[in-house]
């Protein structure tokens, strides 16, 4: 059996299917509509009519109504009146609130992240940034605030910078700061077109800077360095096209009125390592050389490498006592270090440090756990 209705301003033939228990292909046939996507509001539509209640059978015989063939489809009015370029004097029939609007698969991901943004903060007010989607957070890092009269990115002239950072976590939580100024500092870094060979080259006159960081979380730990210089010159050349994890690197240095004290204790984590830890250093210097060498391997089909990094030098004038030693993780990095060091001076003195690290590849050329 089957019933005409009459199209409401929001029907879809995909809804009255449903409601009707039939399809969009029977309804679009049966009223002979060739495009199932676009019905009006107020045309009348054949539907089957709903399954009859059932009755209490009768001992009286009863006479049944001849079928006869299903009546023709309405023609819709509009099929005489609007040509296919004219419009439709009734609206088309709006899609249901919750029918969602085809997205192309490339929107997808900034459709998601919208509807997180608005669940986490639903009460933004204008201009208010409510999606914290950093590009790479885990590598980024984060530079203390600097003034300074001149220089570019590679340069500071007449500078001071200061920064820091707290967070809560574990038993208490752990902090970090620096703190520097000096007359001059420069560090560049660069690799050749079409050779991986590359270098770097770094001045400092007239410096100081402290750093110092540590806390107290699933355990204790700290660990400071305080320097100043006369005067700090570099230099290094290194193999590899990744200047921030070379295959292999040489660099020298000399320092001429130099004074260093560092510590270093770790039991634990401290928020910042985990491990263990301890060292100590100070050293007050006329003249200072360095010798330094790195080399990274990377491990194969992974983003990890084996670094291993030693430092030795002698100085003259000079006085000199630290040694220390540490196996931990640097919770920032991800890399487990290993490692050792001594320094001993009166007059004339030497010393020697060594680290050896496994983890993700360095995204910087900071070396904070090695010497």
């Amino acid at each position: 059996m089957a019933e005409t209705i009459e199209i409401q301003k929001g029907d879809t033939l995909s809804g009255l299917s449903r409601s009707h228990s039939t399809t969009v292909n029977h309804l679009a046939t049966t009223n002979g509509i060739g495009n199932p996507d676009l019905i009006y509001a107020g045309d009348p539509l054949i539907v089957p009519s709903p399954p009859a209640a059932p009755s209490v059978m009768s001992t009286s015989p009863t006479m049944s109504a001849p079928s006869g063939p299903t009546p023709a489809p309405t023609p819709s009015p509009h099929a005489e009146t609007a040509p296919p370029s004219s419009v439709a004097p009734s609206q088309p029939a709006e899609p249901p609130a919750d029918t969602p609007p085809d997205v192309p698969p490339a929107a997808q991901d900034g459709v998601e992240a919208g509807e997180e943004s608005a669940e986490e903060k639903e009460d933004a007010q204008p201009e208010e940034v409510v999606c914290n989607c950093p590009a790479d957070a885990g590598n980024a890092s984060e530079k203390p605030a600097i003034v300074r009269a001149g220089g570019d990115e590679n340069v500071d002239v007449i500078y001071a910078e200061a920064g820091g950072d707290a967070e809560s976590q574990g038993l208490i939580g752990n902090a970090e700061g620096q703190i520097g100024l000096g007359l001059s500092r420069m560090d560049h870094v660069g690799t050749a077109e079409n050779v991986p060979v590359g270098g770097s080259h770094q001045l400092n006159v007239m410096t100081a800077n402290a750093q110092v960081e540590g806390g107290i979380v699933h355990g204790i730990g700290a660990r400071g360095k305080a320097e100043a210089s006369l005067v700090q010159h570099g230099a290094s050349v290194f193999v590899g096209s990744d200047q921030n994890n070379p295959l292999g690197e040489a660099a020298g240095q000399y320092s001429l009125m130099s004074a260093e004290a560092k510590g270093n204790f770790l039991l634990g984590s401290d928020g910042n390592r985990a491990g263990v830890g301890v060292g100590f250093g100070a050293e007050a210097m006329a003249a200072k050389a360095d010798a330094t060498g790195e080399f990274n391997i990377p491990i194969p089909f992974t983003d990890w490498t084996i670094s291993g990094r030693g430092k030795a030098g002698v100085s003259a004038g000079s006085a000199a006592l630290g040694a220390q030693a540490h196996a931990y993780q640097n919770l920032d990095t991800e890399r487990y270090h290993v490692g050792l060091g001594a320094s001993l001076a009166a007059l004339v003195g030497a010393k020697l440090d060594f680290d050896l690290s496994v983890g993700p590849s360095y995204d910087n050329r900071a070396r904070p756990d090695g010497p």
